[in-house]
């Protein structure tokens, strides 16, 4: 029996020791749990914030997308309305063109029709200029030759620049001779 007595001895210590372990652990266990309620919650407040953090991802790619379609639709307007711009500019220098080249004939016709009205007036011209020195030749002879013989009276349709009674012709009336 001396194993008895002594089991009988070390029972209370050994119940003692277990109470230590069993409220070591059980503080232990509560410390555990305490320490895992509050992971939980933490683990929570993370998923919460992870969720709205998508949320506003999603919501920031989904304006994104948005903005960068309406740019996209204002750049393939802008290019439409560019080339719309470029083909009237076009169309208008064409045009603008075609108006100076036939200005440039119209030009040249104009310039080749006064050429041709006064090509006839130039040889006009020095006819006239040649029956004017011819008059102007003949009507000396004539005041030299009234200078030599006397005058006779009486012949009053005459002209007073020639003596010999030869009558000079007027232009009508209205007319102007050339110089």
């Amino acid at each position: 029996m001396p194993d008895t007595a002594r089991s009988s001895r070390s029972a209370p210590a050994c119940q003692s020791q277990v109470a230590n372990l069993e409220a070591q652990l059980g503080a232990q266990s509560a410390a555990a749990e305490t320490e895992r309620t509050r992971l939980t919650a933490d683990l929570a407040a993370r998923e919460r914030a992870l969720v709205e953090a998508r949320q506003r991802g999603s919501g920031d790619a989904r304006r994104v997308a948005e903005l960068q379609e309406a740019a996209e639709l204002r750049q393939a307007e802008h290019s439409t309305q560019m080339a719309q711009l470029d083909a009237e500019l076009a169309a208008q220098i064409a045009q603008l063109k075609s108006e100076a080249e036939t200005r440039d004939s119209e030009l040249a016709v104009l310039m080749a029709h006064l050429q041709e009205a006064r090509r006839p007036i130039q040889p006009i011209e020095a006819d006239v200029k040649r029956l004017t020195e011819e008059l102007a030749a003949k009507n000396a002879a004539c005041a030299q030759l009234d200078e030599e013989k006397p005058q006779p009276a009486g012949d009053a349709g005459a002209d007073p620049r020639c003596a010999r009674g030869a009558r000079i012709p007027h232009p009508p009336a209205g007319t102007q001779r050339k110089q």
